[in-house]
């Protein structure tokens, strides 16, 4: 229902005098007549000029006839106004009929000012014009986009490296030269962000004008207008395919450094297991000994010469298979209670030889109480060494170098102090990356590799301590301190960590597979000296053929069979001896990390490296 309002003179007024645009009733001459408020600004000394001298176009004699059958004409117009000011107007002019009886003919202009909206809009488009020049020149393949995605605009250097026109690649064109295998996928990518009106990152492969299809890396930021309205994009494309190619050597380098790192592991694990199955019939020689010498001073020295050069070429094995598991905590702890003065006595024989012949003294300050601590008996006597090693290459002859012990707050301490060279204090943080040495342009000899100290403080962290070094500077000397957690009290002192000792086996049936033909030999006769009843097989087969008829109450099994390999035997074993109380033990040449963890989940119950260390 439409509202019952008049027309009333009054409204009328309002209508006219409110009008936020300029409006000017002339006569049929041009005349102004009448005028709104909104013309002010184009009013003289209280006057309006004629149409013409207004707009600066002659009157019009006919105006454009409409469908209604009214006179209209309508156009943009410059206008100076009464101040002087230079205006642009959309202006409009038709004819007025007010009745039937109007006795001239009356016509209305109206003025709308858009002088800020043309000059905003030449505003954006001299921007976009310097823009598009600058970005013309630019190195880069540079495109724009509307705001439904479709390509409008590509600078030279795109349509240069593409050899085609800007016709050819406008809408959708320029997707012909991606690569049909990437198409697809930036497909996806681009249509996403356009919906989103999010920027884009993509790269794919374009065909360039001599048809060879370059790496590109297309990305691209959404354009916006002043009112927020979504214009589209402006995308940059730089050619990467250098780098490409660069990350694809690189990536088969990574491959092949992997696969070498595989091979290595699996040479060490095989080096490792050949260079001590030698050492294990050596040492259960040397074991047996022991048990036979009944105080013959000779046997009791060659017994000893045997044990010492075993662990000499112990230690040069695993310093040799074990120098990177070892700075990388990747290696397998043989954990017993130490006591720490044999531990000493242990490191000061390895490095005995060097202070002899530099007619160096040792002091050795021990504890008045006694002290323990848990460890891997061989690990931090090599660590120890390394620090002792390390004080008697850098300290003068005939010098002294003290070893202190003490506690210290729950913790065992073992210093060595030396007053040889010193380290210097800038290189004092760096003393213990691999490698690293202080006064290497002196090229001194006896410098060593390096390695000493970062394998020093490696195997003490394996234990939970640390290894520090102090130095007042160059020739004033140089404390390491290896510290270590101590036991906590009688019980742990009297209770050894590892329960399992093959020579003080006694009154048991014991079975041994192992495929080396001395190393089995002497272990049976060392284990039988304590009186057990010794089985012996040299292969899975045999093992399992020995308990069909003989029920063992400890099971001591090589690794690497000929024909079916520990993991499996013991699992097979167990299976067999299921109703028996039988312990499972793996002793054998394989000493990595993995290979003990594999052990245990595979059903062995302790796992050992050969060769067994005496006090076994």
């Amino acid at each position: 229902m439409q509202p019952n309002i008049a027309l009333t003179p009054a409204l009328t007024h309002a209508l006219f005098q409110q009008n936020p645009d300029a409006v000017l009733v002339l006569d049929e001459w041009g005349n102004v007549l009448l005028a709104n408020a909104a013309a002010g600004w184009l009013s003289s000394d209280g006057g309006y000029p004629h149409f013409v001298q207004l707009t600066g176009i002659p009157w019009p004699a006919e105006l454009e006839m409409r469908p209604d059958g009214k006179r209209h004409w309508s156009r943009r117009l410059r206008i100076q106004g009464g101040d002087g000011e230079v205006r642009q107007v959309e202006a409009s002019l038709f004819s007025i009929t007010l009745a039937e009886q109007q006795a001239q003919p009356l016509f209305c202009c109206m003025l709308k000012d858009v002088t800020a909206i043309v000059q905003a809009a030449r505003a954006t488009q001299d921007h976009e014009s310097r823009s598009k020049v600058t970005t013309d020149m630019a190195p880069v393949l540079i495109r724009m986009a509307g705001a439904d995605g479709m390509c409008d605009w590509f600078n030279k250097s795109w349509l240069g490296f593409r050899g085609r026109t800007l016709g050819d690649e406008l809408g959708e064109g320029w997707i012909d030269g991606v690569h049909p295998e990437d198409l697809e996928r930036c497909l996806a990518i681009y249509s996403y962000c356009v919906e989103v009106r999010e920027p884009f990152s993509m790269d794919y492969r374009l065909r360039r004008h001599d048809g060879v299809f370059r790496w590109v890396l297309d990305t691209g930021i959404p354009r916006f207008g002043r009112d927020g309205e979504f214009l589209g994009y402006i995308a940059t494309a730089l050619d990467i395919t250098d780098r490409k190619e660069l990350e694809d050597r690189l990536a088969e380098r990574t491959r092949q450094l992997r696969l070498a790192d595989r091979r290595r592991e699996a040479f060490l694990a095989k080096l490792s297991h050949e260079l001590r199955n030698p050492l294990a019939p050596i040492a259960n020689a040397a074991a047996i000994l022991r048990n036979l010498e009944r105080g013959d001073p000779h046997l009791v020295t060659v017994r000893e010469i045997i044990e010492r050069q075993v662990a000499q070429l112990r230690r040069l094995i695993t310093d040799l298979v074990d120098v990177t598991r070892v700075t990388q905590g990747q290696v397998v702890l043989q954990r017993e209670r130490l006591d720490v003065d044999a531990l000493i006595d242990s490191a000061i024989d390895e490095v005995l030889p060097e202070t002899e012949r530099r007619r160096q003294v040792l002091r050795v300050q021990r504890s008045i109480e006694p002290l323990a601590c848990a460890g891997d008996a061989q690990r931090l006597s090599q660590a120890l060494a390394a620090l002792l090693g390390n004080a008697a290459k850098f300290s003068p002859d005939a010098s002294a170098i003290v070893v202190a012990v003490r506690r210290r707050e729950g913790m065992l301490e073992v210093s060595v102090r030396d007053l040889g060279r010193g380290i210097a204090p800038e290189f004092v943080p760096h003393a213990f990356e691999l490698f690293a040495q202080a006064d290497e342009s002196l090229g001194h000899a006896d410098g060593g590799l390096g390695v000493g100290l970062t394998i020093a403080k490696q195997i003490a962290r394996l234990h939970d301590g640390d290894v520090q070094i102090e130095s007042a500077g160059h020739r004033l000397g140089t404390t390491a301190t290896l510290s270590l957690p101590l036991l906590a009290g009688a019980d742990d002192a009297e209770k050894p960590v590892d329960d399992c000792d093959l020579a003080r086996v006694a009154g048991r049936r014991v079975l041994i597979v192992e495929d080396n033909a001395d190393a089995r030999e002497s272990l049976r006769m060392l284990v039988e000296l304590g009186g057990n009843d010794v089985r012996t097989a040299a292969n899975a087969a045999e093992g399992l053929r020995v308990v069909e008829h003989f029920a063992p109450e400890l099971v001591v099994c090589d690794i690497g069979l000929p024909d079916v390999d520990g993991f499996e035997l013991v699992q097979r074993l167990r299976d067999k001896l299921a109703d028996q109380a039988t312990r499972f033990i793996a002793l054998t040449g394989y000493g990595r990390v993995e290979d003990r963890e594999r052990a245990l989940d595979s059903g062995f119950d302790s796992f050992y490296i050969k060769p067994l260390q005496p006090a076994r």
